[in-house]
C-alpha cells in the first residue's frame, strides 16, 4: 500500500505544469556574437542609466540604430530599437557626448 502512495505521489508531481522560466527575446550574449555593432560608454538619451543598462549602436550606410539593452532577472534584454539617419542622429545628439 505505501509504495502505491508513492507512486501515486510521484505521478501527480509528473502531471503538473512545470515553472515557466523567464528569458529575453534577445538576449545581450546572442547579441554580441551576431549584430555588427559599436560599444558606446552611454546611451545617446542617457536612458536607461549604467545602473540599470546600456547602449550599442549599429551603423549601416546612413542609418544609426540605438540598441537598448536593460538588466532583468539577471540578463541583459534588448528592450528597444531606435533607427535614425547619421545626419538625425547627429543634429539630436551631437558628434560626442560625456563619458560617465
Amino acid at each position: 500500500m505505501p509504495h502505491r502512495l508513492v507512486l501515486a505521489a510521484a505521478l501527480t508531481l509528473l502531471a503538473l505544469p512545470a515553472a515557466a522560466e523567464t528569458a529575453c527575446w534577445i538576449d545581450y550574449a546572442e547579441f554580441e556574437n551576431n549584430v555588427p555593432h559599436l560599444d558606446v560608454g552611454a546611451c545617446p538619451d542617457g536612458a536607461p542609466t549604467p545602473e540599470r543598462g546600456f547602449c550599442r549602436l549599429g551603423i549601416a550606410g546612413d542609418a544609426v540604430t540605438i540598441y537598448v539593452f536593460e538588466f532583468k532577472d539577471g540578463a541583459s534584454c534588448l528592450t528597444r530599437a531606435q533607427r535614425l539617419s547619421l545626419p538625425e542622429f547627429l543634429d539630436r545628439f551631437g558628434a560626442t557626448y560625456r563619458r560617465p
